[in-house]
């Protein structure tokens, strides 16, 4: 799999980053400061990932989306994987945030995030619909953290 940083043209990504969050007005604000990375596979795009630094040791992503078609075939895990490599010259830990109930929440547990804190009523006040996840409306993001070796 290859990465590549997207620095033009940001917006051709928006049909698959709204795989990862489906609030285009929230996108758009991390995209503008945030680092995109395009994921390929013999040319073929299979994901995306946003990255935003929060402080000069911190570094959140926003956003991870694999193509439906890709899915459950183990890029989530190789794009997080490529994410903390890259981050961990410039970073102490990366964080990442998702809702309760939700199958993102046990696939970030799994590779190694640990929750961090909580925001209450992040879904409800910062989406303009109810987001459902597994039959359950998200209200509280879940911030998770995984500390970088060095």
């Amino acid at each position: 799999m290859k990465a590549k940083i997207i620095h033009s043209n940001k917006a051709a990504f928006m049909p698959l980053l709204l795989l990862g969050d489906e609030q285009s007005s929230l996108i758009n604000q991390y995209l503008k400061d945030g680092t995109l990375f395009a994921f390929y596979q013999d040319d073929k795009l299979v994901g995306v990932a946003v990255v935003l630094s929060i402080d000069y040791e911190t570094y959140e992503i926003k956003n991870l989306a694999i193509k439906p078609d890709w899915q459950g075939q183990g890029y989530g895990k190789a794009i997080l994987n490529y994410l903390e490599q890259y981050y961990l010259k410039t970073a102490k830990k990366l964080l990442v945030g998702t809702g309760e109930g939700s199958d993102n929440l046990i696939f970030y547990q799994k590779c190694g995030y640990q929750l961090a804190h909580l925001v209450p009523n992040f879904f409800l006040e910062n989406y303009d619909h109810p987001i459902i996840e597994n039959g359950i409306q998200l209200k509280d993001m879940r911030y998770l953290q995984k500390q970088l070796a060095k």
